[in-house]
This record gives structure tokens, sequence and C-alpha cells, in this order.
């Protein structure tokens, strides 16, 4: 990733989304609408999906850091 800090964290890891592909690197996605509903089923490709900006960023010496990101759920994830 060339040094650059990783700023969108998946909530719920792609190492369990996997286990419910469609096909490729797609998952079916229901979102809550306004009135409490759900809309039409989608597809959606895992990158995007179950993903917060900077959901695990730290300071670290005063700067942000992804290290919890890379230097702990990555290493879950790589390892499941």
């Amino acid at each position: 990733m060339s040094g650059k800090r990783a700023k969108a964290h998946h909530y719920i890891p792609k190492a369990i989304l996997r286990h419910f592909l469609i096909n490729d690197q797609q998952v079916w996605l229901s979102e809550r609408v306004a009135n409490g509903g759900f809309c039409e089923p989608t597809e959606r490709n895992i990158d995007t999906v179950f993903v917060k900006k900077d959901y695990y960023t730290v300071l670290d010496n005063g700067s942000l850091s992804d290290k919890v990101e890379k230097d702990f759920y990555g290493k879950i994830d790589n390892f499941l």
C-alpha cells in the first residue's frame, strides 16, 4: 500500500463475508430505509460493504495510525 494509511476499515471482516459469496466477490445486501423496512437486495462487492472510514484509526505519537487495522485485525483476517 506504498506507505499510505488505510482509512476504510471493515467492521465485518472479509474472511467472514467470503462465506456468503454469490459470485466471485459479491454478496447480497439490503439496507435499512427511513420507515424501518429494507430496500430491495442488491449485489455488492465485499471490498465496499460493512466498511466505515477510520473505524480502527488511533493516535500514535500524535499522528493518525492504522496500526490496529494492520497489526491486529489484518493478521486475524489473514489467519482466517
